[in-house]
């Protein structure tokens, strides 16, 4: 891990109850990838996934955040929707890499 804080979201996020509801979220939606992560306007680092396409992370990687929809979204404020034959967010265009079928959907705390 590169660092204190991205130990500190892997340790966040390995609970049992998280593991569950991504193992549901992927049964629901037909998926094999699906993460819950920490997401700032500078960084992404996943907290906990379940990873069965083999994408290659692991809790408290971090992936650049100008490359994911998490900067598209946040910045909206709004939930947004992914799938590769119609890439949108509430109507406007991602510009994004994605999978096949993505769907995204930020949590805000208020602080």
């Amino acid at each position: 891990m590169k660092d204190d804080f991205a130990r500190e979201v892997a340790a966040q996020g390995d609970d049992d109850a998280i593991r569950a509801i991504l193992m549901d979220v992927c049964a629901l939606a037909h998926m094999g990838f699906a993460a819950v992560a920490r997401g700032t306007e500078e960084r992404w680092i996943a907290c906990q996934l379940l990873d069965r396409i083999e994408f290659g992370l692991e809790p408290g990687a971090e992936l650049e955040i100008k490359t994911t929809i998490c900067e598209d979204i946040r910045q909206s404020g709004q939930r947004g929707v992914m799938t590769m034959s119609t890439p949108t967010s509430n109507g406007r265009r991602i510009t994004r890499p994605c999978f096949t079928a993505s769907r995204a959907m930020h949590l805000f705390r208020s602080c």
